[in-house]
């Protein structure tokens, strides 16, 4: 297939190391991501803040910051013929997906900014106060 003639491939992140991850997410263009287990993976946005363009399931905690087309390519959890097709469609007409790709780039890198250590506790300290459990 083309993909395989544009010299693409595809890199399973098991048993690698975090720096190992980063290294290969600052070499490729896209990040597939399947896990829709978790309430926040932050690979997504670790994803984007080295470029990728991320193709991910929605999960749970990614609904409160992936925009379909927007910052990711976004898809319900478990359908996964709908994200490979739109991974095959890209990768083989990637030329036409070029204006698109940029946009979503340079979203996805606006998003991963929004991830500060200090910006996370006080998000938490506010909900946890919704409940009384912290002052």
């Amino acid at each position: 297939n083309s993909a395989q003639k544009s010299g693409w491939s595809v890199i399973e992140l098991k048993n690698k190391s975090h720096l190992e991850v980063a290294h290969l997410m600052q070499e490729s263009l896209f990040f597939i991501n399947t896990n829709c287990f978790e309430s926040f993976n932050t690979t997504v946005p670790e994803a984007m803040a080295a470029g990728c363009i991320t193709f991910c399931y929605e999960a749970f905690g990614g609904q409160d910051f992936l925009i379909n087309e927007e910052n990711a390519f976004v898809f319900p959890n478990n359908y996964v013929y709908p994200l490979l097709s739109k991974v095959l469609n890209i990768v083989n007409d990637l030329e036409s997906y070029m204006e698109k790709i940029g946009r979503i780039q340079d979203h996805g890198l606006h998003t991963a900014r929004q991830f500060e250590k200090s910006r996370t506790i006080t998000e938490l300290k506010r909900f946890y106060q919704k409940f009384g459990i912290i002052s």
